[in-house]
């Protein structure tokens, strides 16, 4: 059998204790999904970026001392290395990439949420003047 205990309550928070819950949850699961999908979409565009990145160093040092593919997975993790120095320094322009973008999408969410806020919220009457 059901109890509905919480709807027997007479007080005033009665029924914001019932709706605490279930709104929690929602911003919880929102909050974990926005997260989950921003990681994967961010750590998707460094990947790319980095990739591009890397192809592009290779395309323009050209000739006999551009390192190959295998030099690069030799190189990696030794100091002073020029493959070691391309595949960082293709790593730095790429995460710079993708922070602006997310800094850009931060920038346009805040905007529409402030605009949305704006015109959601009721307007005050201007004070009467004698």
């Amino acid at each position: 059998m059901i109890s509905f205990e919480v709807f027997a309550d007479e007080s005033p928070g009665a029924a914001l204790k019932v709706l605490h819950n279930p709104c929690t949850s929602l911003i919880t699961f929102s909050r974990q999904l926005g997260a989950s999908l921003g990681v994967a979409l961010l750590g998707a565009l460094l990947n790319a970026q980095w990739a591009a990145g890397i192809q592009r160093d290779l395309t323009a040092a050209g000739g006999a001392d551009a390192p190959t593919a295998e030099q690069l997975l030799r190189a990696h993790g030794a100091d002073g290395s020029p493959a070691n120095s391309l595949v960082i320094d293709a790593f730095v322009d790429s995460f710079q990439a993708t922070m602006l973008v997310a800094t850009g999408v931060t920038a346009l969410l805040i905007a529409s949420c402030a605009t949305l806020l704006h015109h959601a919220l009721p307007r005050r009457a201007a004070p009467a003047r004698p």
